[in-house]
């Protein structure tokens, strides 16, 4: 197979939370931006509707081969029962690559991401290469937590963490089949919902397509939006929902419902900027660990208080999902946890979104209609 060498131009719109084992700030996570990456295939492969739910791709990583038989080994031999290699063009070659690779993924009931990132028994057709600090700098993240007591606040506490807020570049070699098809609908759609690194549940991460280079120029990547994985079977995303939630006439009933019926879901918040939190506030602050490159601060300071806001909408919300009918307080306490998360068990479903710099549209981006909900009286509510 051919590999060909395409450099993304990354821009984080909220600062990006990526470390190594010492919890030093370190940019060069290959494992972590291509892990990152394909959560956001597998989300979109779910909203397109090639599986059920996100459950059901966790279910397909767990599969190995059949036989313990390579795809190498499978192409190889369904080469040999058809024809001489020696007589295959390189234009019917590739279709049968393609082919046989969509072939192998359906028999051994793997996840579809493996076309580009592999998994047991399919080498990754998606590498990363290069990492480079293109305009960037290393920012302390300092959160404040006030704790109300009646009119009075406690002592606040503090968290201290390091990320990193500007531009970056990535250098990939991607199978030069699987481009168009797979990797910049793949980037298209990072551009519009993704985040990389960690820390999304507070809305860490969130990051921009800026430029696409392929051989030194520039490429048209945003032509390509359709997912294709056989000419039997490809997606495009559109038609994202779109809600306005008042959060403070926003109820636990209002919340169930429109995860139940909706899959990917962006839910901007009416009156968060006035918001109040009478229990918790969360503030979030900066300070420049690195001064070498410098961006625009007015921008990273208004990011940080909407981020702020966001996440005191989202105490809110979490706290005014109780009592609800028809659960039990197990149950309503599993749903919880299963739409706004708990530490160190399940990841918040619920992301602070903020689509750009300029804060053209902020509020909630909603995957939890994508999971299977809790098991409620016997049955399973699931998109």
């Amino acid at each position: 197979m051919n590999m060909e060498r395409i450099k993304v131009i990354f821009e984080t719109v909220t600062p990006l939370f990526m470390d190594d084992a010492n919890r030093n700030p370190n940019l060069n996570r290959p494992s972590e931006i291509l892990g990152s990456m394909r959560f956001w295939f597998d989300v979109a492969c779910v909203y397109g509707g090639l599986y059920m739910s996100m459950n059901e791709v966790e279910t397909k990583y767990k599969n190995s081969p059949k036989n313990n038989k390579s795809f190498d080994v499978f192409l190889k031999e369904s080469l040999l029962n058809n024809v001489s290699n020696n007589n295959i063009s390189y234009n019917s070659w590739s279709k049968t690559y393609l082919s046989k690779l969509h072939e192998y993924l359906s028999y051994n009931q793997l996840p579809k991401s493996a076309m580009l990132f592999g998994t047991t028994g399919i080498e990754a057709n998606l590498r990363i290469i290069g990492i480079e600090q293109v305009n960037i700098q290393i920012l302390k993240i300092n959160v404040k937590i006030i704790k109300y007591n009646g009119k009075s606040n406690t002592q606040p506490g503090k968290i201290d963490f390091p990320t990193y807020y500007g531009k970056f570049a990535v250098l990939f070699e991607v199978n030069e089949q699987l481009i168009e098809g797979l990797f910049y609908p793949l980037l298209n759609f990072l551009d519009e919902f993704g985040y990389i690194g960690g820390k999304w549940n507070w809305g860490f991460g969130r990051v921009k397509i800026i430029d696409v280079m392929n051989e030194n120029k520039k490429d048209i990547y945003k032509n390509f939006t359709t997912f294709k994985f056989s000419p039997e079977e490809s997606f495009k995303i559109s038609n994202i929902n779109e809600i306005l939630w008042d959060v403070d006439t926003v109820s636990s009933s209002t919340i169930l419902q429109q995860f139940e019926k909706l899959g990917l879901c962006i839910y901007q918040t009416n009156n968060c900027a006035k918001y109040n939190n009478e229990k918790t506030e969360i503030k979030l602050n900066y300070a420049a660990i690195n001064t070498n490159n410098q961006n625009n601060n007015s921008i990273l300071t208004s990011i940080l208080k909407e981020m702020g806001k966001l996440i005191n909408c989202k105490l809110y919300l979490r706290r005014k999902f109780r009592n609800h009918e028809g659960f039990t307080p197990d149950e309503e306490k599993e749903l919880r946890h299963r739409i706004f998360g708990i530490s160190g068990k399940e990841g918040s479903k619920l992301l602070p979104y903020i689509k750009d710099s300029n804060c053209t549209k902020t509020g909630f981006l909603s995957l939890i209609s994508l999971f299977n909900a809790v098991e409620v009286g016997g049955e399973k509510n699931a998109r």
